[in-house]
């Protein structure tokens, strides 16, 4: 454990966040700093409220939820690319799984850069830049003759592209909300389940049509399109001058135990998410589920996650709940569903189970933001969401491939599915532990729960 933040802690009794971090470091170019309730809770004080809720801030929504629609569609839905590209390159599928999980793993992984560029460049530049490089990326993965250009083509360059749009996309909606931040940061977010309910079938009918190349062809189209929304990514006013004053990290906050464990738990979480995103609709294909029907199990845990995203966003949003109880609960309702898929044996079981997964998950990525700033201050924001993310593109990076690794040693799915729900259950535990490290540190100011030196 580490020393007590005593000392630092009586000189910021004017401090209106309600996190225990140190806030001397204005290094949140990207964020505002609205005020907070001096009562010790993370509610914005009223007077903060209506001057940074709304107005052209729900253009940058729309523009938001349209940019994660398309990168997470992508990530999400290559499950439909694994067989065509096995047959292709005659390779095993924990191999082939290799590819979509580095482009699903560059797209965190680069979120300390991309919100450096943000900082440096502004949002608008940075999503207009990983647009054109994702574009591109795609397009030429298209012409690959080899699986080892593949990987540098599709899973590193389109990554790191969509990796670029991704933090904007998110962080960037925080400068208009405060009071709304949860509803406006869950709206913008559903693009992800807008994006695999929409994707995973475009993607199969693209695939039968035109081959997984010309699938990509036109995808690439897609992330083009992106620039355009990038260009509505217009700073709030009064956000540059903030930005210029630093764009370095305030890495104080990895050593809080608290946010450890957040971090801690969300490796198995993405692990987990991924593979099953992955390997659900070839499961289902291999135990005789059409092809159409297998591919829309990807559309079913999009539209329960898109709706369970606005859901929980206004229930976050509400006086005196909690977004880290809302993360734990809806990691350990979702932590029994994999199993279960190996239960399923028709096409409206699987839909069930599909669906209550993707609502359940949806309470990870919405109350992300606000559970940052219930822990750390709004001001610390930025870093401590560029530093997840990162965290999350290694799981995401290793997770297909763990269970393609289990499969092909087992030569069942069922063990690879048993694996991801140990991984979700064990993940809700660490949340547990960093929301009662969290109550006692508001209990006692003087504990020494803060952090690691």
């Amino acid at each position: 454990m580490c020393k007590s933040d005593r000392e630092s802690r009586s000189q910021s009794t004017d401090r209106k966040s309600g996190s225990d971090v140190d806030h001397e470091d204005p290094s949140t170019p990207l964020l505002g700093k609205p005020g907070y309730s001096s009562s010790g809770s993370s509610t914005p004080d009223r007077d903060d409220r209506g001057e940074q809720d709304g107005g052209y801030g729900w253009v940058i929504v729309a523009a938001s939820f349209l940019c994660n629609m398309v990168l997470d569609g992508i990530a999400y839905s290559f499950g439909e690319l694994l067989e065509p590209m096995q047959m292709d390159f005659g390779s095993s599928s924990a191999t082939i799984s290799l590819a979509g999980s580095i482009l699903a793993g560059m797209i965190l992984l680069t979120g300390p850069i991309s919100a450096s560029a943000c900082n440096r460049f502004g949002p608008r530049v940075t999503c207009i830049s990983g647009a054109v490089i994702s574009a591109a990326a795609i397009f030429t993965s298209s012409f690959c003759g080899s699986f080892p250009a593949l990987l540098v083509s599709y899973g590193f360059f389109a990554g790191f592209g969509l990796g670029l749009m991704y933090v904007p996309s998110v962080v960037c909606v925080s400068q208009y909300f405060t009071k709304r931040l949860s509803l406006a940061t869950g709206i913008c977010v559903c693009g992800s389940g807008a994006g695999t309910f929409a994707f995973a079938p475009l993607t199969a009918k693209l695939t039968s049509l035109y081959g997984w190349r010309g699938c990509n062809r036109i995808i690439s189209a897609l992330c083009l399109f992106c620039a355009l929304l990038g260009f509505l990514m217009v700073p709030r006013a009064g956000h540059g001058a903030a930005r210029e004053s630093s764009s370095k990290f305030n890495f104080r906050i990895f050593r809080k135990t608290k946010f450890i464990l957040v971090l801690l738990g969300n490796v198995p979480t993405v692990m987990a998410t991924y593979a099953t995103y992955t390997y659900l609709p070839v499961m289902a294909k291999d135990r005789g589920l059409p092809f159409d029907q297998a591919s829309y199990l990807i559309s079913a845990i999009g539209m329960t996650n898109t709706l369970g995203r606005i859901l929980v966003g206004w229930i976050t949003d509400l006086p005196q709940i909690n977004p880290i109880l809302i993360t734990f609960t809806g990691l350990i309702s979702a932590g029994v569903l994999p199993a279960i898929f190996v239960l399923c044996d028709t096409y409206v079981g699987y839909l069930l189970i599909a669906g209550l997964f993707g609502f359940c998950l949806s309470a990870v990525p919405t109350a992300t933001s606000a559970l940052i700033v219930e822990l750390l201050g709004k001001e610390n924001l930025n870093a401590a969401f560029g530093g997840l993310t990162f965290l999350r593109g290694v799981a995401a990076l290793t997770g297909p491939p763990v269970s393609g690794y289990i499969l092909d040693r087992t030569g069942s799915y069922n063990y690879s599915f048993y694996f991801s729900s140990g991984q979700l259950l064990a993940a809700s535990v660490t949340i547990l532990l960093a929301y009662i490290l969290h109550k006692r540190s508001k209990r006692s100011p003087n504990t020494d729960y803060q952090c690691i030196e």
